[in-house]
């Protein structure tokens, strides 16, 4: 696969901006994700695969390996495209393309899993108390470790956007390191 758009898309479109959703319509969506995600991180791991990244016994090779396929296919576009709304109004997601964004939803689910693997009570929840929090009715990982949550497609997001803009040099696995820290409660 040479290019994102030979990618499936990313199947989990939601039709509201998470903020505008109601508390039923966020729980809808966010189990409805949760009921995809073996799925999804199944077919994205294999495509992986079929292009010569494997998964390691290091997470954080795994990673690295995976954010580096992503923007090497990676692409920003001029104008504004639709796509996975996971995102939040602090992220300039606008002018990576669609397959980009789908590609870049994949990767946030390898990075959350690898995060919920390697991080003893971790766990994904919806984000439903308080309306000015900016995951506000989003998916996130959370641990008893800390107060932290990682917004996993937020940080894939980001990443891409960042290396491709030419604004960050960062690995994924550098990114990585810090949350498995924060959210294991240990300080850098």
């Amino acid at each position: 696969m040479n290019h994102l758009r030979e990618l499936k898309p990313f199947a989990l479109c939601i039709s509201k901006a998470p903020d505008e959703m109601t508390n039923d319509e966020a729980t809808a969506e966010f189990d409805e994700l949760m009921s995809t995600i073996d799925e999804s991180l199944s077919y994205f791991l294999a495509v992986l695969r079929e292009c010569g990244i494997e998964s390691t016994t290091s997470a954080e090779v795994t990673v690295r390996n995976a954010g580096e396929w992503v923007v090497q296919r990676g692409a920003l576009i001029k104008a504004p495209s639709p796509g996975p709304s996971w995102t939040s109004s602090d992220v300039d997601d606008t002018n990576l393309s669609l397959a980009t964004k789908s590609a870049c939803c994949y990767l946030g689910l390898l990075f959350a899993d690898t995060i919920l693997k390697e991080v003893p009570g971790s766990t994904w929840e919806l984000v439903t108390e308080d309306r000015k929090d900016i995951d506000y009715h989003r998916p996130v990982i959370r641990s008893e470790a800390c107060q932290a949550q990682l917004d996993p497609f937020r940080v894939a997001m980001n990443f891409v956007h960042a290396r491709l803009e030419g604004s960050s040099s960062d690995s994924l696995d550098t990114i990585y390191l810090i949350w498995r820290s924060a959210l294991s409660g240990q300080r850098e």
